[in-house]
């Protein structure tokens, strides 16, 4: 019997089934690191729309001995425009604040609702409308980062 022919074949046999562990190994391992990369550029879209949500909130809301009032350190905020001025990097345009915050970029849409309490219609308001504090009853906070975007919702109350 001839074996030196036979034991080429096994070490083959051998040889693929390591190189396609190896492969199997790396696919996982390649995976693995697309998901964690996936899910870091998540948090941070998630901490930019929080850190947005707390910067904007922060200019609308001042306090002082009298309780909340809605103060700007340049004096009263009429508008969206005049909010987004007060804000670093920021701007409103038709109806949001488009800035920058940490490393990513935020948007903030400011909701009235124009329908009832039990069934709402939610609109978003202008960044010229003067009258936006009576009338904001919502805002969403989105976080952008390298592609992927996170939401936060906030609810206000109007001023009574």
């Amino acid at each position: 019997m001839d074996l030196k022919g036979s034991s080429l074949v096994f070490s083959l046999i051998v040889l693929s089934f390591l190189l396609i562990g190896a492969l199997s190994v790396a696919v996982v391992s390649v995976t693995t690191q697309r998901s964690a990369l996936s899910s870091r550029s998540s948090n941070i879209s998630f901490q930019v729309a929080d850190s947005a949500a707390e910067v904007v909130l922060q200019q609308i809301y001042k306090t002082n001995d009298g309780g909340i009032t809605v103060l700007a350190p340049n004096g009263s905020i009429t508008d969206l425009s005049d909010l987004a001025s007060n804000l670093s990097s920021a701007s409103c345009g038709s109806s949001q604040i488009d800035g920058n915050v940490n490393e990513g970029s935020y948007s903030a849409i400011f909701y009235e609702n124009t329908g009832t309490e039990a069934s709402p219609i939610f609109n978003s308001i202008s960044c010229g409308d003067n009258e936006w504090r009576n009338k904001v009853v919502k805002i969403r906070f989105l976080g952008m980062y390298r592609g992927i975007t996170r939401a936060i919702e906030v609810g206000t109350k109007p001023k009574p």
